[in-house]
């Protein structure tokens, strides 16, 4: 019941700042099809009042993940990109000029802002993490100072790859494809809570998630010079070898 209430004043919002309208739906990104109740993905189009057009990304069961604002209809000049949390609430607030990242603003539970930086091409510069914030016990989302594997993403590339074990079961069936993983980095950098967001395949999952829990220490995240713990989202693909 408040998936669709939820669902139905979604629609009622995004019709009362625009005047045009186009629902799309996908099995998979990339993957359109005409029936509702298949979808994993749906995208909503709208055209604002003001000339602005508005991308929003839901997924199967209508919950809002990202929004995007574009100065036209092609989708070249993206000014603003936003990503929300299971209970709808922001999370990331990102501005763009002519398609370049200048600045974000990360949020907590209740809407309190944790932090704001700008950037340089793609780097993060001027972090600056909200003085208010008390609560260092919390699971944060996104922030300034987000956890680090030891050498970076590359390491993190490289240390999947070393690792995984196609597992036989899967072979055998012919099993492959891309898993989407959430676990929490703590405070003192192991991983835990992992949990599977997206996938399928016994085997193919328990073999990402034995690698995931036998990562080396991170470089914690922190938010005003404290250690924090912090979800961390990955995709895990598989392909299976040719010999």
């Amino acid at each position: 019941m408040r998936t669709k209430l939820f669902a139905l004043a979604l629609f009622q919002l995004l019709l009362v700042n625009s005047f045009c309208q186009d629902t799309t739906f996908f099995r998979k990104r990339g993957e359109k099809i005409s029936d509702r109740s298949e979808a994993n993905l749906i995208i909503i189009k709208t055209k604002e009042f003001n000339g602005n057009y508005v991308v929003t990304e839901l997924d199967g069961k209508f919950k809002r993940f990202s929004e995007k604002i574009f100065t036209d209809e092609q989708e070249q000049n993206l000014i603003q990109e936003t990503f929300f949390s299971a209970q709808n609430e922001k999370l990331l607030i990102t501005n763009f000029v002519k398609g370049v990242k200048t600045n974000s603003i990360c949020f907590g539970q209740g809407g309190q802002w944790i932090s704001k930086y700008n950037y340089d091409g793609d780097q993060k510069i001027d972090i600056a993490d909200n003085p208010a914030i008390t609560d260092y016990d919390a699971i944060f989302e996104y922030i300034g100072h987000m956890p680090e594997f030891t050498g970076g993403e590359k390491k993190l590339l490289k240390y999947l790859t070393k690792k995984i074990k196609y597992p036989k079961e899967a072979l055998n069936n012919g099993e492959s494809g891309i898993l989407y993983f959430s676990f929490v980095i703590n405070k003192t950098g192991a991983a835990e809570d992992v949990k599977l967001v997206q996938g399928k395949g016994e085997s193919l999952i328990n073999e990402a998630i034995r690698v995931i829990n036998e990562m080396p220490a991170w470089k914690p995240g922190t938010v005003n010079n404290k250690n924090v713990r912090v979800r961390y989202n990955l995709p895990i693909r598989f392909i299976i070898p040719q010999y």
